[in-house]
């Protein structure tokens, strides 16, 4: 039966974990349980007195009724810090109940740490519990007399239950800034750091319920930019990001706090603006139109195309009061194209790349080092957690140390075993974490509880010792392997162990009790932390898929375009292998825009990237750089080899349209080493040989002549006539060439 899903948001948080029905009655389930075993004992085992285990299985039975029929506490609430006392003070009741075994109910304090580092936000909150929690564990030997096996279990298990509470309360907080990070990211365009599409929906739907209750107006405003096409062509891809930036800065720079700035896509931006009416937002609009324009710095000039809703004079529905923002901002372009008032546009000849250090900066969320990897795999290989694992085995090999001297058990064996303890503390201390999948792995997890009950049969005396280390089980085995069948057979054999080690009669009747207790501890908590850490697994796959995947498309985004591209110059220059990139840039995708609409444009992108996998080899990494803009990466790939893939890419393209909707590419490609020895120098090569084969296509010699139409379905001619020319460099200088770290391609 598969563990549920956390509610209601699908992102970790500590609310959500504290409310969680499933998580809850686990920790209803041990009190249960313990209660159910402590009312068996005394008929079982005659030797122990009933007549006080008897009233504290009633007290622990009526903790987990009543706990079951309140609920979950909620966070912060005074319930929520008594719930948490609830299993120490329990636990030190118990031994007092079984004094002078009082062995037999310590594992049971196992459980605070982890529960207490899920129901609490404050780390000083979280170590006032844990302190506190350690001191009511140990206060039953101020109170009572107990035997000896009763101490060493208490000493052993403090360390535990502050280690688990330590461990949990670290992972926690990591899934909970990843999941904000996710968060921020589902409602962020990455390239501008404005809200995206998803974060307007929902937040016209807020505002507008919001306005509706008050009875106040509110402003959309649609907003375009004129020109953007010919500013692309004019300085580049990298050169539009730019301008992008800039103007999604500058529109910020002009709204208030409460406004909500949104880009839809391309060079499109919506603002929504609250308890504003058309008056109000009139003057903002004048200064936004000369705000934009002035982003624009030396480049082509740029204008703004802007339409603008208020609610409720214009439309009440959210869906209605865009489109009615949209047709106005349609209207005013076209009025602005029939009075010539667009500024004039001009394309660039045929020119080497720009200089490298005139180039845009990756996009804001792409030049971000990183962000926090919380999984299994992260968790398993960070060297913290490793360390934290090596200094429990040498605390434990301490206190067995200490336990020799103190009472005086002297023994070849229990030497023995205290010098291979200290042997595997210094193995992991000194070594990397080893892989997830290797057998090493397992033999780390399997060492926890075998060792453990080794220890307890060879040293009878000390035997209490172990319960600490075995209730370590269940959060080790749960972050070091993936699979759930392993994890529960590793669980299975620790429980089948104790069993028959309790059943052989290897150890007391008290400690044999302990260690079942033990069992049903490192089974519930690993249960819970698989809940936690499948958790994590999932919102890091989600937060890594949308850091890496262009979100229309589900290509591969800039950073994953980086990454590849590292890769595959690591690969290269270890195999002596070359590779070639592929750049691919739409015809006329702005006219689709604009006849169409942005949400025509976007199938259009769906369907190209459909159509680049059906063409592409086995192994290629196809990417999205942005706008019209594809690249495919292909490994171990000669330009010979790389040209027949870039034909059946412009062809599959051209097979997108008709002659009445035709629809072209720009193909351009570059090889490592052949061409270049550094990424964005092989980018430059393979963008400049895009609008190289563009213009050769609109009536360069060499090319189509101006008038042809652009290939299309049904003449596939046209196509591969075209693909004749590119991929040549232009006739430049080849001492500039040289200068940016480009060679030149023999014929």
């Amino acid at each position: 039966m598969p563990l549920p899903p956390l509610e209601p948001t699908g992102r970790i948080s500590r609310r959500d974990l504290a409310l969680n029905q499933w998580v809850w009655s686990t920790f209803v389930a041990v009190f249960g349980i313990v209660a159910v075993s402590t009312a068996a004992i005394p008929v079982l085992w005659p030797s122990f007195d009933g007549t006080t285990l008897w009233p504290f299985a009633a007290l622990l039975a009526a903790v987990a009724v009543s706990s079951q029929l309140l609920g979950p506490p909620r966070l912060g609430s005074l319930r929520n810090h008594l719930t948490m006392l609830a299993p120490p003070v329990c636990t030190s009741i118990g031994i007092i109940a079984f004094a002078p075994n009082g062995v037999v109910p310590v594992a049971a304090a196992a459980f605070a740490g982890t529960f207490s580092a899920s129901r609490l936000q404050s780390r000083r909150e979280l170590a006032a519990h844990l302190a506190a929690g350690a001191v009511i564990l140990a206060l039953p030997l101020a109170v009572g007399s107990f035997d000896q096996a009763t101490t060493i279990a208490i000493i052993s298990m403090i360390p535990t239950v502050i280690a688990l509470g330590v461990c949990t309360a670290l992972v926690l907080e990591a899934s909970e800034a990843q999941g904000a990070e996710l968060e921020r990211l589902v409602r962020r365009d990455p390239l501008t750091g404005v809200g995206n599409q998803r974060h307007l929906d929902e937040r016209l739907v807020y505002e507008l319920e919001r306005h509706e209750r008050a009875r106040k107006s509110m402003t959309v405003v649609a907003l375009d930019l004129n020109g953007f096409k010919g500013y692309n062509a004019a300085l580049g891809r990298d050169a539009g990001d730019r301008l992008l930036q800039r103007v999604a800065m500058a529109i910020e720079s002009h709204v208030g706090p409460h406004d909500t700035v949104v880009r839809t896509g391309g060079d499109e931006f919506c603002i929504l603006l609250p308890d504003t009416s058309w008056d109000v937002a009139d003057t903002l609009l004048d200064d936004l139109r000369l705000a934009v324009s002035a982003a624009a710095e030396d480049g082509p000039a740029i204008t703004t195309g802007i339409g603008v809703a208020v609610y409720p004079s214009d439309a009440q529905d959210p869906k209605l009061l865009m489109e009615v923002a949209d047709t106005r901002l349609g209207l005013e372009k076209y009025e602005i194209q029939a009075a010539r008032l667009l500024p004039e546009l001009w394309e660039p000849t045929v020119v080497p790349p720009p200089v490298l250090e005139s180039e845009a900066t990756e996009p804001r969320l792409d030049t971000v080092g990183g962000f926090t990897q919380v999984s299994r795999a992260a968790i398993a290989a960070n060297p913290t957690v490793w360390l934290v694992t090596g200094l429990m085995y040498a605390l434990y090999t301490l206190l067995i140390g200490v336990a020799f001297v103190v009472f005086g058990f002297p023994g070849v064996s229990s030497a023995a075993f205290c010098v291979a303890l200290a042997l595997v503390t210094a193995l992991i201390l000194l070594r990397e974490p080893p892989a997830m999948q290797s057998w090493l792995n397992q033999v780390v997890v399997a060492t926890t509880y075998a060792g453990s009950l080794l220890f307890a049969v060879l040293t009878p005396d000390l035997a209490a010792g172990s319960l600490g280390p075995i209730a370590f089980l269940g959060p080790l085995a749960a972050v070091r392997l993936v699979d759930r069948k392993k994890i529960f057979v590793h669980y299975g054999v620790a429980t089948a162990a104790i069993a028959v080690v309790f059943a052989v009669g290897l150890v007391s009747v008290p400690i044999g009790l302990g260690l079942l207790l033990t069992a049903v501890v490192f089974w519930s908590v690993g249960l819970c932390d698989i809940l936690h850490l499948e958790s994590a697994d999932a919102q890091c796959a989600e937060l890594d898929a949308l850091v890496r995947r262009d979100p229309v498309t589900a290509l591969g985004n800039r950073r994953f375009y980086a990454e590849q591209l590292e890769h595959e110059f690591r690969r290269a220059t270890r195999t002596r292998r070359p590779f070639t990139l592929i750049a691919i840039d739409l015809d006329d995708f702005g006219d689709i825009d604009e006849r169409h609409g942005a949400g025509a444009g976007d199938e259009l992108l769906r369907r190209v990237a459909g159509a680049m996998a059906e063409v592409t080899p086995a192994g290629a990494t196809l990417i999205r750089r942005g706008g019209d803009q594809f690249c495919v990466l292909l490994a171990d790939t000669t330009p010979e080899q790389a040209l027949p893939v870039g034909n059946a890419l412009r062809v599959a393209i051209a097979k997108l349209g008709d002659r009445a909707n035709p629809v072209a590419a720009g193909v351009g490609l570059a090889t490592y080493p052949i061409d270049a020895t550094d990424g964005e120098v092989l980018r430059h090569v393979a963008e400049w040989r895009v609008r190289e084969d563009k213009l050769r296509r609109r009536g360069l010699p060499g090319g189509r002549r101006a008038s042809d139409p652009p290939p299309h379905a049904g003449d596939p001619a046209q196509s591969a006539d075209a693909l004749q020319v590119f991929g040549r460099p232009a006739e430049v200088d080849p001492r500039a060439l040289r200068r940016r770290g480009i060679r030149r391609r023999s014929a």
